[in-house]
């Protein structure tokens, strides 16, 4: 870890990628993190990692996944594989961070491993994930670079990995008693997980001085309410319409899938200039679209959608043709986002001064529900 913090401290670029040294990259690796970065929406780029070689030869296998990139996501074992986007994944497998961001040792010494018996094993990463998040840094995820972890023996003895993974994961919550909260499903997950591989492994778990301080602590945070964890992601079908909003809405890391030739232009394109386009994004024409392979529908709109001829010439009949097509047509579970504000007098007059000036039209005529 010394020598990771005195390797930064000598870097002279605008980015720094920090990657083990057991990892393979794919070609594209430093240009995809140099265009996820080019957008300055973000301060770390992360992406698919924990892809192991297992048998394969590397080499040869590194070449398959670049030849089919979206198997690189689905062997991706990500720490929260639903919020791609998550603190969680910020892991030294493919990691890259602004060097202006970096204020302070992205890694605590706490978390180094060494012989010494009493050193933890594991979790730096996810602990130094967590300070650039409450520092308000949030990851950003790009499909285009990733890694192939070189499978090997370890070099510590299953039973002692766990056992010191367990003092590490322990140190993780004491140095951040909040994080069980903010982390919560997978924070349980993991404990379980550990407790799990470390009783198949051999390792002394009932009397280890670690578990039983975590058994306390989680013991707590379990008795609070929780939502039901997700199993898998949701396959959401939309339609592109406000995209700064909607980029932030797909940080959730459901799939999601715009529906084009429903006679809105707004929705045929992505407007690059505003955001980048998602990697769990994207679009499909309506012709083949099949409503059993969809969760539920997500319809934005706003004020002008369904009383265009409010809008003084301005707005015409199509602006609300996608919102009409989902309604119309599909029986999925909808959500409908508004993005605007009651229709007033006055919003597309220029120089109007009658005495209504900004007050709200009230609608008449056609009401619509969205079931």
């Amino acid at each position: 870890m010394r020598f990771q913090e005195s390797s930064i401290a000598e870097a002279t670029g605008d980015i720094v990628i920090v990657i083990d040294a057991d990892c393979m990259l794919n070609r594209d690796f430093l240009q995809a993190h140099a265009d996820a970065h080019s957008y300055l929406d973000g301060d770390v780029v992360i992406g698919p990692l924990n892809i192991e070689s297992e048998d394969a030869a590397p080499l040869p296998f590194l070449f398959d996944l670049e030849n089919n990139p979206r198997r690189a996501l689905d062997l991706s074992d990500l720490q929260d594989p639903v919020n791609l986007e998550s603190f969680l994944n910020c892991i030294t497998r493919n990691f890259s961070i602004k060097k202006s961001a970096i204020i302070e040792p992205l890694f605590d010494p706490l978390f180094s491993y060494s012989m010494d018996p009493n050193s933890g094993f594991g979790w730096e990463d996810v602990e130094m994930g967590y300070r650039l998040y409450k520092r308000g840094i949030r990851p950003k995820f790009t499909n285009d670079a990733f890694t192939v972890h070189i499978s090997h023996a370890s070099s510590v003895p299953e039973s002692e990995k766990v056992a010191r993974s367990l003092k590490n994961f322990w140190r993780l919550y004491e140095k951040h008693p909040e994080l069980g909260f903010v982390a919560r499903r997978w924070s349980l997950s993991t404990f379980a997980k550990l407790k799990t591989f470390g009783a198949a492994c051999g390792a002394s778990v009932a009397g280890n001085e670690d578990v039983d301080k975590l058994n306390d602590y989680f013991s707590r945070i379990s008795r609070t309410a929780s939502s039901k964890p997700v199993k898998r992601r949701l396959r959401v079908l939309t339609y592109r319409w406000h995209v700064p909003h909607q980029y932030e809405l797909y940080k959730l890391g459901h799939e999601f899938y715009l529906a084009t030739g429903l006679g809105s232009p707004l929705c045929e394109m992505w407007e690059f200039g505003q955001r980048p386009f998602p990697p769990n994004a994207k679009f499909i024409k309506a012709d083949k679209i099949r409503e059993e392979e969809f969760d539920l529908a997500l319809l934005h709109f706003d004020e002008n959608v369904l009383s265009y001829e409010n809008t003084n010439g301005e707005i015409g009949p199509e602006w609300g043709a996608a919102f009409r097509w989902f309604a119309e047509n599909l029986s999925l579970p909808k959500i409908a986002v508004c993005h605007g504000t009651p229709q007033f007098h006055g919003q597309y007059t220029p120089g109007y001064s009658g005495d209504d000036l900004m007050t709200v039209i009230e609608r008449r005529g056609r009401a619509w529900s969205i079931t």
